[in-house]
C-alpha cells in the first residue's frame, strides 16, 4: 500500500518503497527507531532532531542531524545530478569550552526557595558508554536481536552514579562527615564551566561540574544538622499560586 510524500518523509515503519530505497541512504524529518531502512532495505538513514548532539544507537548505520542541516542537505540532493552520502565512524573531537548542559537537562531557578541554588552540580550525562546486559535491547530499536556488552545512554540516570560514586568516595576519605558536609565539600570544589556555551549559566549547571579529586580535600566546610533543616523548613515561606 503507498503512502503519500509526507507521510514517507517521516520514515516511519512500512513507509519507504522498497524500489526507491533499496540499496540507498534514506533522509529522514522526523527521528525514529531506524527501522524503515531495514524494511526497505536501506543502508543507512540520516535523521534530523533537535536532540542531534545525543548520540542513540541504531538497528542500521545512522546520522542524526540538525534542522537547519537537514534543508541543507535536502537543497543538495535536489539540485544534484547524482546526490552520494557516506556515513564515517564517530571521530572524537576537543572543545576547550566544554562540558555543556545538555537542552533536556532540568534548569533552575529554584520555584519554592529561589535562594538555594538549582540545580546542584553538574556530572557526566550525554553520551556515556556504559556496560550493558546481553539480555536488553542493543539499540532504540525493540525488535533488535543483536547483543552487546557496551552501549551508549544518556540522563539523569547516568549523573546520578557519577555524583553518588564521588560522594563514596569523599565518605571513605572523611567517615565522620555528614552528608549536608559531603555535598559542600562536592559543591565547592567544583570545576567553573563557561557561561558562554551554557546560556543559563548557574541555573543550567549549578556549582559546576563534580571533581571528585579536589573534594576530598575541599578546606572550608559548610555542614547543617537536622535541626537546621527543621528550622528552614518551619520559615520558609510558601508563594502564592
Amino acid at each position: 500500500m503507498g503512502v503519500s510524500p509526507e507521510v514517507a518523509r517521516l520514515c516511519l515503519p512500512g513507509t519507504l518503497s522498497t524500489l526507491k530505497a533499496k540499496g540507498g541512504v534514506v533522509l529522514c524529518n522526523v527521528l525514529y527507531d531506524g527501522s524503515a531502512a531495514i524494511y526497505a532495505v536501506a543502508v543507512g538513514i540520516i535523521m534530523a532532531s533537535s536532540f542531534d548532539k545525543v548520540a542513540l544507537a541504531f538497528p542500521v548505520p545512522a546520522v542524526v542531524i540538525s534542522r537547519d542541516d537537514r534543508s541543507k542537505l535536502l537543497e543538495y540532493i535536489r539540485t544534484a545530478e547524482y546526490p552520494t552520502a557516506t556515513i564515517l565512524s564517530t571521530e572524537t573531537t576537543t572543545d576547550v569550552m566544554a562540558p555543556t548542559v545538555v537542552p533536556f537537562s532540568s534548569r533552575g531557578p529554584n520555584p519554592i526557595t529561589p535562594d538555594i541554588l538549582k540545580p546542584d552540580i553538574t556530572a557526566p550525562d550525554a553520551n556515556i558508554l556504559s556496560a550493558w546486559s546481553p539480555l536488553a535491547f542493543p539499540s532504540v530499536w525493540m525488535f533488535d536481536d543483536r547483543q552487546v556488552d557496551y552501549y551508549i545512554i544518556s540522563g539523569t540516570s547516568m549523573s546520578c552514579p557519577h555524583v553518588t560514586d564521588a560522594a563514596a568516595y569523599n565518605k571513605a576519605a572523611h567517615p565522620t562527615w555528614s552528608p549536608a558536609a559531603i555535598k559542600s565539600a562536592l559543591m565547592t570544589t567544583d570545576s567553573i564551566m563557561d557561561p558562554r556555551k551554557n546560556e543559563d549559566a548557574e541555573f543550567g549547571y549549578g556549582s559546576g561540574h563534580i571533581n571528585p579529586v579536589k573534594a576530598v580535600d575541599p578546606g572550608l566546610v559548610f555542614d547543617a544538622s537536622e535541626a537546621d533543616y527543621v528550622d528552614f523548613l518551619c520559615k520558609v515561606t510558601t508563594p502564592p499560586y
